[in-house]
């Protein structure tokens, strides 16, 4: 491996990263698009993509420069990806994805390809139905912005060791779409602890993963950013080992019982 990866070599397993992470992401906006920037300079030289939007200038304070206004989602991303690292490979599908067929023949053969996928889709109800044909096939992971900013919520979910998404976040209760006005710092902030929760479930066991050893514990999956005064935030037990600024919520009990529905009925957090 390139000396790239020198400097962060000794604190995560990197070259497992390279070799074996290679995540789907659906929705290239600020959310999807930071994350997929973090996970390049972390060691994934592995990307697919599913977007039909087209950047412009209202996506300037986002983090798209001007020289990449008025293309395609996927292009810009093809072309901030390039710029990173040639190696990487990367691919885009043109889809407007629904809530009625979350995943067309093509988008299974991608996620059958896939290790992890992660929802950046502002519409909630797309967000519900992708998540749900997602549980049984990998791990998923979710971040979203409430309270205009005010409050991150991240969540990820482990076929057999986590309930759905839904059923851990409440996606179907939530109205209208995420985002909105927002300020990029917000987005960044909440992203990055999402990013968090995706290195301690890739690394689980390995370099690294025991820094992030908290946001890899299924039994709280589900967690809360607090970007700024004001933000919606549920109380949660005091856990010492978590950064400022974050709470993790306990989705399932000692006994190993949490919110369940039709698509993750029976899971165990030591399973799976």
């Amino acid at each position: 491996m390139p000396k790239f990866f020198d400097r962060i070599s000794s604190l995560i397993d990197v070259a497992y990263i390279a070799a074996n992470v290679r995540p789907i992401v659906f929705g290239l906006g600020r959310v999807g698009g930071w994350f997929i920037t973090l996970a390049a300079l972390h060691g994934v030289r592995w990307f697919r993509t599913v977007d039909a939007d087209w950047t412009s200038e209202e996506n300037y304070a986002s983090g798209v420069p001007e020289s990449d206004m008025g293309i395609p989602k996927l292009e810009q991303t093809a072309r901030s990806l390039a710029r990173i690292s040639p190696r990487i490979s990367f691919d885009g599908m043109v889809s407007s994805l629904t809530a009625e067929q979350p995943l067309s023949d093509r988008l299974i053969e991608w996620v059958a390809s896939a290790t992890h996928a992660v929802l950046a889709i502002d519409s909630f109800a797309v967000t519900t139905a992708l998540a749900r044909a997602l549980y049984p096939r990998i791990p998923s992971f979710y971040a979203g912005l409430q309270d205009s900013g005010r409050t991150g919520l991240i969540a990820w979910s482990h076929p057999g060791r986590t309930p759905c998404l839904d059923c851990t976040a409440g996606l179907s209760r939530l109205q209208g779409e995420s985002g909105g006005q927002t300020l990029c710092v917000d987005v960044t902030t909440t992203v990055n602890f999402a990013f968090q929760q995706f290195l301690g479930v890739v690394l689980e066991d390995r370099l690294g993963g025991e820094e992030f050893a908290a946001f890899a514990d299924p039994s709280y999956c589900l967690g809360y950013v607090a970007n700024r005064p004001g933000g919606s935030i549920p109380m949660s037990e005091d856990r010492r080992d978590l950064p400022a600024g974050v709470r993790l919520v306990r989705v399932i009990d000692d006994d190993g019982i949490g919110p369940s529905c039709d698509v993750c009925r029976g899971y165990g957090p030591r399973g799976g």
